[in-house]
């Protein structure tokens, strides 16, 4: 049975990409790291020497801290945080156990800048895009909207990745579970669903005049169907780590 501070992998997997998934920290050491360069899906990497420089932003937030094995680094790290007040728990197991699992893992070298850039007025496709970058890379990551033909030029001044199709970017993350390639389906049309995400994104289209309020209202939907497909899916290690 985990310690009253710890997750186990199996907890923590169905929380992944959920609206209300913990704050994953990544405190592996470099040489660690090397030897498997990925991090969980929404994780982030911190030196564990510093990791009380983030208990400012993490009030009322629960933290889940992430090291090689779950030992010492985890362990240390997660009581300092908790120290401050904080929710912190260790992984049970590291990343080694998320490994051993065939737990979904993102190659570190495909991890996006942490700004995007998108065509105003987004397509269906675009926002979906959207939310995948805000629930499996980072939920801070910023979104600017410009006008189609001033994409790539606002992207090389402001330091900002292109938005790409939403199967591009789950290939691109190695994001290969069965309730996001449903999703890809039905942005192509070809599931049941597709017809009534298609008029409920027009619907919130016209309840929301900006894109940025556009994009605020579509992310409780796709969240919707990622857990009605996860849930149909039904297998405890969607998308194994290669």
């Amino acid at each position: 049975m985990p310690g009253l501070n710890m997750m186990t992998p199996e907890t923590l997997l169905p929380l992944i990409g959920a609206p209300d998934a913990p704050v994953l920290i990544d405190v592996c050491i470099d040489e660690d790291f090397a030897l498997n360069p990925r991090l969980i899906p929404g994780a982030f990497r911190h030196s564990f020497t510093d990791i009380e420089a983030l208990a400012p932003a993490l009030i009322n937030q629960e933290v889940v801290i992430i090291c090689q094995k779950g030992f010492k680094l985890s362990q240390g790290a997660g009581a300092l945080l908790r120290a401050h007040g904080l929710q912190a728990k260790a992984l049970i197991g590291g990343m080694v156990g998320c490994a051993a699992r065939g737990y979904p893992a993102v190659p570190a070298a495909a991890l996006p800048r942490p700004r995007f850039v998108a065509a105003e007025a987004p397509t269906s496709n675009a926002v979906a895009a959207l939310w995948l970058i805000k629930r499996f890379v980072r939920s801070d990551t910023q979104i600017m909207f410009v006008a189609e033909e001033t994409l790539e030029a606002v992207a090389d001044r402001f330091d900002a990745t292109p938005l790409m199709p939403f199967s591009d970017l789950q290939n691109e993350l190695g994001l290969d579970q069965p309730s996001l390639s449903q999703i890809a389906e039905t942005l192509a049309g070809n599931t049941p669903e597709a017809a009534g995400i298609t008029a409920a994104l027009t619907g919130l289209r016209a309840l929301n005049f900006s894109d940025q309020s556009y994009l605020a209202a579509t992310l409780p939907l796709f969240d919707a169907l990622h857990c009605a497909f996860r849930n149909a899916s039904d297998t405890p290690s969607e998308g194994a780590a290669t």
